[in-house]
């Protein structure tokens, strides 16, 4: 296990560019370092960032980000140990590009590795199919090159669904609280998040009815996952009180009307993020046609999942044509084909 995880970190550490290459992981990064540093969810407002950030209610030279909060969080240790190398961008991008991305990549094979050993693939077959999945796919980008959000929730929605099927076996609470807090854990750092639900859940649905049992919801575990439910709805609704002063607010909705422009559906666009021209999902990640031999093989065991599977990419590629980004009019680097993974 130690030897394939130094195979797995030297490799990805090999394909990352050594850089920071996304902008809104560094405004998430800056906003990690104000939570720790200074327990704020503001910064200062630059010529750089203006754009990325909404302003303070009194102070216009602050301003918070839009995202959401998940990879903030995620970022305070990595923060931490940047500013304990010392100042300045380097020592940050040093942090996550040769520690953060890879660390990503890394949990990502072992997440996605472990999930299928639980649906019942061989563990070769599971190694084989998540350094398929880590090293073919979009997921390398993501991983070690633009280091965003999309990673760590493929881990979580992995872990989430690793742990629902422990749980489907055993009905213990703690599988139910690690499992509801996963995939609950998901939408602090996005709303689309809510595409992925379907398939989950109807992935566990069919590992319920291949056991041909009923689904056990005693009290304790019933608790422990409305605890973690709980928590996720906590934190998410006091970040964005604290930025906003609404529990439930929609960030995008703060955004200046010229920066996001919810239009009717494009139906070149919706194209586009499948097949291109630009980013398409097939274009970048062509090892996914595989997929579609997976759909054949695998509608009698996992019907609801596939076909939740297909209802979820068609209706979120059908959303995300609707998104019109000013500056990529195309949606290349707008919602689309990277959530995909």
């Amino acid at each position: 296990m130690k030897k394939t995880a130094l195979i797995l970190f030297l490799a990805l550490l090999f394909f990352s560019p050594g850089r920071l290459t996304s902008f809104d992981a560094g405004v998430r990064l800056e906003m990690g370092h104000a939570l720790w540093q200074t327990a704020s969810v503001f910064i200062p407002i630059t010529d750089a960032n203006r754009h990325y950030l909404i302003p303070h209610p009194t102070n216009r030279l602050l301003g918070s980000t839009f995202h959401g909060v998940g990879q903030g969080l995620l970022f305070i240790p990595f923060s931490w140990l940047a500013h304990m190398m010392g100042p300045g961008p380097v020592a940050q991008t040093v942090v996550l590009a040769f520690l953060y991305g890879p660390l990503m990549g890394l949990l990502f094979w072992f997440a996605m590795a472990g999930m299928l050993a639980r649906l019942g693939f061989a563990k070769r077959v599971s190694e084989l199919s998540a350094s398929l999945i880590l090293f073919g796919t979009t997921a390398l980008i993501y991983s070690v090159g633009i280091l965003q959000e999309e990673i760590p929730i493929a881990i979580l929605f992995c872990w989430g669904t690793s742990f629902g099927l422990d749980y489907l076996k055993s009905a213990s609470p703690k599988q139910a609280f690690l499992s509801v807090l996963c995939l609950a854990s998901t939408g602090l750092f996005r709303t689309n998040v809510i595409f992925a639900a379907l398939p989950v859940a109807l992935l566990l649905f069919d590992n319920l009815k291949a056991q041909r049992k009923p689904l056990s919801l005693n009290r304790p575990a019933l608790a422990a996952a409305g605890f973690a439910l709980a928590l996720c709805v906590m934190v998410f609704g006091t970040f964005n009180y604290w930025r906003f002063g609404d529990f439930f607010a929609f960030s995008y909705a703060k955004l200046p009307a010229e920066t996001v422009i919810f239009r009717p559906i494009q139906w070149d666009l919706a194209w586009a993020i499948w097949f291109g021209p630009g980013k398409g999902f097939f274009i970048l990640s062509p090892l996914l046609f595989l997929a579609l031999d997976g759909f054949r093989r695998g509608r009698q065991r996992y019907p609801f999942f596939l076909g939740g599977l297909a209802v979820a990419l068609v209706v979120s590629s059908l959303a995300y044509s609707k998104l019109y980004g000013a500056a990529f009019p195309d949606g290349s680097e707008s919602w689309g084909s990277r959530f995909h993974i």
